[in-house]
């Protein structure tokens, strides 16, 4: 409940606000009944604005990659429903056509009783939900007088039109602009005590949230990239994503809390929890670069994560989205040659999808190929999370990289390059992670040159039967990992390429590399081994 008091009720979060009319008076009109109360709506949003180097003094990470709003996602149209929480009889639904986008709205006015309780739904830019006849739905269901019976409003769904697919896709010459609401409960303030000269007045500021999510992708190199001075990025793959959510925020928990105050400067608040639809699946969708530029000639990420690299935000809008089952809720992949993806990478950091989530991957492509990503998830008012990249994996004493002799036609080690033996025939290695125990591990066999994905692992299932996967995992339980490395078909007249890259899901959520090659056996500054199929 919103507490009784004449001052403002400070519920600002990470979206808009409205404004209407509805108590036909002035300002300090008398009063005609003792039982009248002006209520009083007023809606502001933060516009994030500023310059990058304005938001790149601030401590927090890629803050100043946040872009300003687009008119489709600012106010457009809003609409107000009101009804006694006890009754459950509408009171008011009034629409308003907002001639210029806005970021603030004020001015709605209603009369109302003291100490009543009141539902009131706020519906932001309703020709933007799909699939719903917002005529229908929104007026001729909601009239007031009449009695609210059911819960058709937080019931409704909308859903893309296959899973993973946007929900709205505003990357033609058509916009659509980007749907927003909320759900609020009040309680009105208690009747003052004596005689009454002009009707008092109840001042609420409320707020909405954009029901969908997006995208932008930061593109980088490391320092020491080496590699193909023409491979280009052409696609990026996220899994994960939802086909439908509810219109209503659903089960949401705001962090701080919907009806407490927020201390953040831009008003805003991150969404903690969600429920979406039972049986909702997920699936992937595949970004296309826009560009077309090298990866030998992307930025290099700075020291601090400052630069905001080579970048695209797509104006493709998703729903909610809880992810994958597991501890994999979200994964990022990339491919060099527009078909093939390398094997997928879990998005740090980022357990859920919640509406009016602005999910920034920044990509690095390093040494050979090797892949790391970080994220920011920016709610769109720009209230920034910062992410710690300083986790430590342990390497077991024994646990560097070792290959079984005369499993192997020759071994490197000095410059990490294994020379694989005739097709079908396997190598043979193990390597060991001590610590943190309980994470998960990934080992993936990128393709670096060549046919893509002819050198992968041999695996054997519960039943013994063999098959050849990409990648292995596993959890950290201080014992050692054996594995086996094959061609999957004779040499072809190029030869075949593909490094060893390990990775660690932390125990947060966070992806970091490991380098298992920590023995005095190897190059001092060697840091991935290269499996290789010679040419016929």
């Amino acid at each position: 409940m919103i507490p009784k008091t004449h001052k403002w009720l400070f519920l600002l979060l990470l979206a808009l606000l409205p404004g209407l009319t509805g108590c036909i008076m002035e300002e300090n009109e008398p009063v005609y009944s003792d039982t009248e109360l002006c209520l009083m709506l007023s809606v502001s949003v933060q516009d994030p604005g500023g310059s990058p180097e304005e938001k790149i003094t601030r401590a927090d990470d890629d803050t100043y990659f946040q872009l300003p709003v687009l008119n489709s996602e600012k106010l457009q149209t809003l609409r107000v429903v009101i009804m006694e929480k006890d009754t459950r009889k509408i009171l008011y639904n009034q629409y308003e056509n907002i001639i210029q986008p806005t970021l603030s709205y004020s001015g709605m006015r209603y009369k109302v009783e003291f100490s009543t309780d009141y539902v009131i739904y706020l519906i932001g830019n309703e020709r933007g939900f799909p699939g719903i006849d917002a005529a229908t739905v929104f007026n001729s269901n909601l009239r007031p007088g009449s009695i609210y019976s059911d819960r058709s409003l937080e019931d409704l769904i909308i859903s893309s039109s296959e899973t993973g697919a946007p929900v709205i896709d505003n990357t033609g010459a058509e916009t659509t602009i980007i749907p927003m609401c909320e759900k609020f409960e009040i309680h009105t303030i208690d009747h003052p005590h004596g005689e009454i000269q002009y009707i008092p007045t109840m001042d609420l500021d409320l707020f909405l949230t954009r029901a969908v999510s997006k995208f932008s992708f930061n593109l980088f190199k490391s320092e020491d990239y080496v590699g193909d001075n023409q491979l280009q990025i052409k696609g990026i793959r996220i899994t994960g994503l939802g086909k439908s959510e509810y219109l209503m925020p659903n089960d949401t928990e705001y962090v701080p809390g919907k009806y407490e105050p927020t201390d953040n400067e831009y008003g805003g608040r991150l969404i903690s929890s969600f429920s979406v639809p039972g049986g909702n699946p997920v699936g992937k969708y595949d970004f296309s670069v826009p560009f077309s530029v090298n990866v030998a000639d992307l930025p290099v990420r700075d020291a601090e994560g400052k630069n905001t690299g080579r970048n695209f935000s797509p104006q493709l809008y998703f729903p909610e989205s809880i992810g994958n089952d597991g501890t994999d809720k979200f994964q990022c992949s990339i491919t060099f040659d527009g078909i093939n993806y390398l094997p997928a990478i879990t998005l740090p950091n980022l357990p859920s999808l919640p509406r009016n989530s602005h999910v920034i991957v920044n990509l690095t492509v390093g040494n050979n190929g090797a892949l790391l990503f970080n994220i920011a998830v920016l709610p769109w008012n720009t209230f920034y999370h910062e992410v710690d990249f300083t986790h430590n994996v342990g390497i077991a004493e024994d646990g560097a990289l070792t290959l079984e002799t005369d499993t192997y036609a020759s071994f490197d080690k000095a410059n990490g390059r294994v020379v694989l033996r005739d097709y079908p025939q396997a190598t043979y290695g193990s390597f060991g992670i001590s610590s943190p125990l309980g994470a998960r591990w990934y080992a993936y066999l990128i393709t670096t040159g060549g046919d893509m994905n002819q050198i992968q692992f041999e695996v054997t299932d519960d039943e013994g039967n063999t098959t050849t996967s990409n990648y292995i995992t596993g959890i950290i339980d201080g014992k050692k990992t054996n594995f086996r490395v094959v061609s999957t078909s004779a040499a072809a007249a190029e030869p075949r390429t593909a490094i060893l890259q390990v990775m660690v899901t932390m125990n947060d959520g966070l992806s970091v590399p490991v380098n298992i090659l920590k023995s005095s056996d190897y190059g001092p500054d060697l840091e991935n081994i290269t499996f290789i199929q010679n040419q016929q």
